[in-house]
């Protein structure tokens, strides 16, 4: 295992999203990207950085459009862009690590597990391909690692580590699970060679609430999470790894408007840090490459802060639960018409025997059992059954608490509602009183007419989920293929869906119409709905200057298939 001391000890780090999608918004060039990369202030950032004192930095060469801040040379040949290449000239980490040198901060680097998919010729010149039966993809896998190690060579120890994103996704995961080469290990040491002590993690998913390791090459956990609050750390170490969550404190990765004020952004980083964990925060930037005053405050009394409240004594006997957004329960959920089954694993993953008792609570579900006893050596798992009934038929989402000697977890348990549509419309409200949406059908075919508060009515041609638009998720049963429509404000006629790497592409035999109101907007659209489906709505939209994702069935921050609603079409 790696040295993390100096992460354990600075306790909690900054993030930047630097990529094309938020600098350039639509207008992506050579030109125009080096315009940016080279007006990026290093030496503004890490004297600010200093002054804030902030523990290490983590910035990304690059994400999905194809564009990096860095120049790579097998990259270009790979791609067979040497004369055109989308890398930029200035080599802007090596500058970075540079300007931070001074000041002892480390610098981490981000890059996908995946190709470019926005960049159509990166994906077919690399060996990139989406569908599941290409998961292993070992040509992929080889060029992509001989263009991680150009960078890394050239780096040297210069680079503390890599955070690895995309690894939820069947294709970036399941590629490198092999015991033989290309692997796992073999990424790491593309990684780690120019510094054999650079620290890597791989984005297993969201970790709410638990933390996981993705493999025994991996030093920190990545912990992406929405609210670092809801997450339960054993201590300091998740197996072999330290813990680690990455989170962000505006609206949404590199997003501005922040979410948190002083005494909340300090809750949230102490209860990481306070058993022995660590975190990052996700931050915008401004057009030299600093921070936001607005987010520089916020992080400014966080040092002192954390100082004040120090460590607790460091949690080593705790037991993992085996449920999550990365490791669903298995079973049944409760609907509003039958109770619900619920199956998962806890896990001793602690180096000592554990014996104890989870208690089992909630203030909307009828339990059974209510309490559970476990006696586990090391490496053991205890499977455990709920029977779960709402108390109410109108909730939409229950909380179940799981308490052992050491923690209370929370765990949010959707219920799933049937809708019949007919030729009568059916009124749905959105929440937060957001919108409201008529739901009927004729013919094997769903309608929908929405009335929308939107007070910006945003239009962003590039990052469609930015925009004001409703979603519409289809599927036919609890594992299947997934529909995922867009109707889009500003572009009438068709719905959409997005597809790698082309982008939107319109659908066929749907139909969509807006208008403007004083409030916001109407959608009038249709589509074929197959007899019942498995339906889940979200609307995008923005209300006093936020923008907002408001889901129309079960949990309002769970995308799973388990809070989808049972549509069926009379």
């Amino acid at each position: 295992m790696r040295n993390t001391d100096f992460m354990f000890h600075r306790k909690w780090g900054v993030f930047m999203h630097f990529l094309t999608d938020i600098s350039c918004r639509g207008h992506e060039s050579p030109e125009r990207w080096n315009e940016i990369v080279d007006t990026f202030d290093t030496e503004k950032l890490a004297r600010q950085l200093h002054e804030l004192q902030v523990g290490w930095l983590m910035l990304t060469i690059g994400q999905n459009s194809g564009y990096y801040c860095s120049p790579n040379r097998t990259l270009d040949r790979l791609t067979e862009r040497e004369g055109a290449t989308h890398c930029s000239r200035r080599d802007l980490i090596a500058d970075l690590t540079a300007a931070l040198a001074k000041y002892e901060i480390p610098l981490f680097v981000y890059l996908p597990g995946g190709a470019p998919f926005h960049d159509r010729q990166a994906c077919e010149m690399l060996g990139w391909s989406e569908k599941p039966q290409a998961a292993r993809m070992a040509e992929f896998q080889r060029k992509w690692e001989n263009i991680i190690r150009e960078w890394a060579l050239r780096w040297g120890k210069s680079i503390a580590g890599w955070w690895i994103d995309g690894c939820y996704f069947q294709t970036c995961r399941e590629m490198y699970e092999f015991d033989e080469e290309p692997n796992f290990r073999s990424f790491a040491a593309a990684m780690r060679a120019g510094n054999p002590d650079a620290l890597v993690a791989w984005n297993p998913g969201v970790a709410d609430p638990e933390l996981y390791t993705t493999c025994s090459e991996e030093d920190y956990t990545a912990g992406e999470c929405k609210d670092p609050q809801l997450v339960l750390s054993a201590g300091r170490y998740e197996k072999q790894a330290l813990s680690h969550v990455l989170s962000y404190i505006g609206e949404w990765w590199g997003w501005r408007n922040p979410r948190f004020t002083r005494g909340s952004l300090a809750d949230a980083t102490h209860n990481m840090v306070k058993s022995g964990g660590t975190i990052t925060w996700d931050v915008p930037y401004e057009s030299d490459g600093t921070i936001p005053e607005e987010f520089a405050k916020l992080l400014r009394s966080l040092a002192q802060e954390l100082v004040r409240r120090g460590r607790v004594s460091e949690v080593t006997g705790e037991i993992r639960f085996h449920w999550s957004a990365l490791i669903p329960p298995s079973g049944n959920y409760p609907t509003r018409e039958r109770p619900g089954s619920l199956t998962f694993a806890v896990e001793n993953t602690s180096p000592k025997e554990l014996c104890g008792t989870i208690r089992f609570s909630s203030d909307d579900l009828q339990i059974f059992p209510k309490k559970t006893d476990y006696a586990l050596v090391p490496g053991e798992k205890l499977m455990i059954t709920l029977e779960l009934t709402p108390k109410e038929k109108t909730l939409r989402c229950c909380i179940l608490y799981a308490e052992t000697q050491y923690s209370k977890r929370t765990f949010k348990i959707p219920v799933r509602e049937t809708v019949v549509c007919s030729e009568t419309p059916l009124e749905l409200s959105f929440p937060h009183n957001s919108g409201k949406l008529q739901l009927s059908s004729k013919n094997g075919r769903l309608y929908a007419s929405l009335h929308a508060k939107d007070d910006a009515r945003r239009i962003d041609e590039i990052l469609c989920y930015e925009s004001s638009c409703l979603e519409l998720f289809l599927t036919t049963t609890d594992s299947g293929n997934i529909r995922q429509y867009f109707a889009l404000y500003g572009k009438p006629g068709k719905l959409y869906f997005l597809r790698q790497p082309e982008g939107m592409v319109a659908v066929a035999d749907t139909e969509f119409a807006y208008r403007d109101t004083a409030e916001g907007f109407d959608f009038e659209l249709s589509l074929p709905c197959p007899q019942d489906a498995l339906l889940q709505v979200a609307l995008h939209i923005s209300q006093e200057g936020k923008f907002g994702y408001h889901r129309l069935f079960g949990d309002p921050d769970d995308g799973s298939i388990a809070s989808y609603a049972k549509l069926q079409l009379k």
